[in-house]
């Protein structure tokens, strides 16, 4: 837009628009000392901390500080600084010279949860609106009452205060604990789209809660028991049959109802699934890992509880200092604590910001998500609302500049092959036998999905007989014509037009009268003072003589010039998280609606299967003891028969022993009687 018409557009004067965006004044310096390091070097660091902050690693201030001093040391320079440390200072300032920059408490995001994508989102978004559909049901998602959340979360019983009063100088505070802070108390809420809460249910962990327990709750709350105090299928059975069910029957709420819950076991189990069938409640799974985004209860409503339920505590503590906190008192405090945080407006908020009422895929912040299809995603089709008609388009409904992305990236990697021409009759039949349904299949779920055969086909479209393609972009208008759902063709050079007006910081203006603007230097002081600290560039590569002794101190070359990437080098992101979409926790091995038929049928065989496995488990367990007792059996007779022929092994060398000493005294007694004879015939011969 020239300078002449948006000055006559938007009531700004022609010479405020070309000085705004001449060179003197996005040069311009400011009052003060020079900073230590330019302009572009700090922009360069900022859009550093920005990348690290967008894929989860965000920055602290130390961090900052150290990154900031090994660069000085690689890059030596005059500062202020001790050891090429900056202090806080140098921070508050840079902080100040930055104001798009700010101080927040990160949020604790496992790794699954920052590889899922905006792709994985909207997927979720259509194939959910697309069940209902089918099922006409589709009408319960413009009705509030009938769209539910349900969650869990935990309440300490003895929550550490992170702040106290104490003497001025001492710095070992102590903290009595009454009772255990690993005390945990877990409790179930559920929520409806219009603000109306549902009674909650709590699970002890305890096997029978005692009289005084179940009449310190009230009358309408559930409370369950569990091994661990966490929720189970059993109290999760219980509380949908006992608590939701009738709450809802109750307020009159139109059946069936939607009900949004998270993946875990308890909710996924047959039996949840079964009860909520026969309830006429249609549970829907939010995609795995992304109940920070999707979830109302998570996003907007248990944060004001927990404050609450802080205050609260604190209040307690406050009448009963020597008390512990305990199970008969811990009812009427968290119901206080929902009266206190528990209102219309933030439930209606909450499912409003997560797309579930209205459902919308376009009111989810995606800027959540850290998965990199995040940044350059395949063609995803946008589900404006859930009364937007179910689209029947062989290609997706994506801005062109995306499909022109695509189109550039693959011919940078094609430009010096040789190209084939597709028929426009050929190209045009094969689209119709490939199928409206395949083909968006092929354009939304990622190769890695798909079978073979698809893939091949998918590649197929892709490349060589996609409408948006090159190389067939002579038929595209051919092509468009089976689309029912527009009847608009967008631009070959894919800038679509806007209907509604840009703001003025939002318009490229161009220079319609070109006018002499002179050169200004990099940074412009009107208070320089000899004592700052300035950083300054060589120009055209040659140093510059400075001889009055008040100019600043010119570096030399490797110093005092600054490569363009030489920041970029330095400060450097990691790769922006990425998940396996073999992994089995994306692998979809169940309906995406957990009270749908087909996946009460599956889970049905499953659970015949699994019966038949444990039968056939222990019937091979019985075989083993059986052969085991066998084997015991023959190992004894085997050990009685060895001791029987040791016995007789011993008999035998006795036997042997005797007989020897026979011999041998029946020898001794020959040859005493040989002896003898000897002995007699010598004296009858003398």
């Amino acid at each position: 837009m020239p300078f002449k018409t948006a000055s006559k557009k938007y009531g700004v004067p022609r010479s405020t628009l070309q000085y705004r965006l001449s060179d003197k004044f996005k040069n311009k310096g400011t009052r003060g000392p020079y900073t230590i390091f330019s302009t572009d070097e700090e922009n360069r660091i900022v859009t550093w901390l920005k990348d690290m902050g967008r894929k989860g690693y965000p920055i602290t201030q130390n961090s900052l500080r150290y990154k900031v001093s090994s660069y000085l040391k690689s890059n030596p320079r005059p500062n202020p600084f001790t050891n090429n440390t900056p202090g806080k200072s140098w921070f508050k300032l840079f902080m100040r010279r930055h104001p798009d920059l700010t101080i927040r408490t990160p949020e604790a995001v496992t790794a699954a949860s920052s590889k899922v994508t905006e792709k994985d989102i909207r997927n979720w978004f259509r194939n959910v609106y697309s069940y209902l559909e089918d099922n006409d049901w589709a009408d319960i998602l413009l009705d509030p009452a009938r769209v539910l959340n349900g969650d869990e979360t935990g309440f300490s019983l003895n929550p550490i205060p992170k702040q106290v009063i104490a003497l001025k100088g001492k710095k070992d505070i102590s903290f009595i604990e009454a009772t255990s802070s690993k005390q945990n108390v877990t409790v179930m809420f559920s929520f409806a789209a219009n603000g109306f809460v549902f009674p909650p249910d709590v699970i002890l962990n305890m096997k029978r809660p005692s009289r005084d327990i179940l009449r310190a709750f009230p009358g309408n709350w559930g409370i369950g028991t569990s091994e661990n105090g966490w929720m189970n299928t059993a109290n999760f059975v219980k509380y949908i049959r006992q608590i939701l069910y009738p709450a809802l029957k109750q307020a009159g709420t139109k059946f069936p109802v939607l009900y949004f819950v998270d993946g875990h076991s308890s909710h996924t189990a047959f039996e949840a699934a079964d009860a909520c069938q026969q309830l006429g409640i249609i549970m829907i799974a939010l995609y795995p890992n992304a109940t920070r985004i999707l979830q109302p209860a998570d996003v907007a409503i248990f944060r004001p509880l927990k404050n609450s339920w802080g205050k609260m505590v604190d209040s307690w503590r406050a009448e009963h200092p020597s008390e512990k906190l305990t199970l008969t008192t811990f009812g009427p405090l968290l119901e206080q604590a929902m009266d206190m945080s528990f209102t219309k407006t933030t439930i209606i908020n909450g499912f409003s910001v997560c797309g579930l009422h209205p459902f919308n895929a376009n009111a989810v912040d995606y800027t959540k998500c850290l998965g990199k299809s995040a940044e350059k995603d395949d063609a995803v089709e946008d589900t404006d609302s859930a009364l937007i008609a179910k689209s029947t388009q062989l290609s997706p409904s994506v801005p062109i500049s995306a499909m022109n992305n695509m189109e550039d990236e693959r011919t940078t990697h094609t430009a010096f092959k040789r190209s084939i021409m597709v028929d426009e009759d050929v190209a045009t039949k094969a689209i119709e036998l490939i199928g409206e349904s395949k083909i968006n299949l092929y354009l939304m779920e990622d190769s890695e999905n798909l079978s073979n055969e698809d893939r091949a086909l998918s590649y197929i479209y892709q490349n060589i007989l996609n409408p948006n393609n090159r190389l067939t972009t002579e038929w595209c208008e051919q092509v468009a014509s089976f689309d029912d759902s527009t009847n608009v063709i967008p631009p070959a050079d894919g800038h679509l037009s806007f209907d509604k007006e840009v703001p003025p910081f939002e318009i490229e203006l161009q220079d319609d009268e070109k006018d002499e603007q002179g050169s200004s230097p990099p940074f412009e002081n009107d208070s320089f003072n000899t004592v700052e600290v300035i950083d300054l560039f060589e120009e055209a590569g040659d140093a510059v003589a400075v001889e009055d002794a008040s100019s600043p101190v010119v570096l030399r070359d490797c110093t005092n010039t600054m490569r363009e990437d030489q920041v970029d080098e330095f400060f450097v992101s990691p790769p922006t998280p990425k998940r396996n979409p073999t992994h089995r926790n994306y692998v979809n091995r169940t309906h995406i609606v957990l009270t749908a038929s087909e996946r009460l049928e599956e889970m049905r065989l499953f659970e015949e299967r699994k019966k038949q496995q444990t039968e056939f488990k222990k019937k091979r367990a019985e075989m083993r003891e059986i052969r085991k007792k066998e084997k015991e059996r023959e190992a004894e007779e085997r050990k009685k028969k060895k001791l029987l022929r040791e016995k007789e092994k011993q008999l035998m060398i006795q036997l042997k022993e005797e007989k020897a000493l026979k011999r041998k005294q029946e020898k001794e007694k020959k040859e005493s009687e040989k002896n003898n004879k000897k002995q007699k015939l010598a004296k009858m011969i003398l």
